[in-house]
């Protein structure tokens, strides 16, 4: 009777520290087309499709021979789910043919795509809300966003920005970004000039 009380007891406590563990973790669910791709995790090859990880910052690959591997790099939260949808890209003509020869899964690839669209856009909103009044356009100068130049990798990541044919010009697209109420120290901002396209990081 009193090792049977313990085994209960110990049990709940197994159950509980376990749980308190997966509370700790984030899970993500990986979706991916062609299903047979090598998923690689954090620079592991991995064979499950649901898994608990870390909170924090990973990175994600799928890749299949006749296509573009797909890499994205993604932030999970405590405790939250996250799904993951990769789409390696086909370039060979046998992948092409495998694709035409099955239009359902066509279909499921562009359903994917527009969920990564639908993520990123929620991304963007949340993490660069300067994005509500962009693109600015002046007669003196145009503020823009695109894609980072410090983390051309990271989808995640933008950049402003600013096209403007001098100095003082640029130094009031400046001023406009600080009039909306945002500070330009908190964003990496590319300087594109009018006459002469070059690229200047600030």
């Amino acid at each position: 009777m009193v090792l049977s009380l313990f085994a209960i007891l110990a049990l709940t406590a197994y159950l509980i520290f376990t749980g308190n563990r997966n509370t700790d973790l984030s899970k993500i669910k990986i979706n991916v087309i062609p299903e047979d791709s090598t998923i690689t995790l954090d620079g592991s090859v991995i064979k499950e499709r649901t898994l608990d990880v870390q909170p924090g910052e990973h990175s994600i690959e799928a890749s299949k021979e006749g296509f573009k591997p797909h890499k994205l790099d993604f932030e999970t939260a405590k405790g939250a789910t996250k799904e993951i949808y990769l789409l390696p890209e086909p370039t060979s003509e046998e992948a092409l043919e495998w694709l035409r020869a099955n239009p359902d899964i066509q279909l499921r690839r562009e359903s994917f795509a527009s969920q990564n669209v639908t993520e990123q856009q929620a991304i963007f909103e949340n993490e660069y809300p300067i994005l509500t009044v962009l693109p600015y356009i002046s007669a003196d100068f145009r503020v823009d966003y695109g894609v980072s130049k410090k983390y051309p990798d990271n989808p995640n990541k933008i950049a402003l920005y600013i096209t403007a044919i001098s100095p003082e010009l640029r130094k009031m697209a400046v001023n406009w970004i600080m009039s909306q109420g945002y500070n330009p120290a908190e964003y990496e901002i590319v300087f594109v000039n009018f006459d002469n396209p070059f690229i200047e990081n600030d």
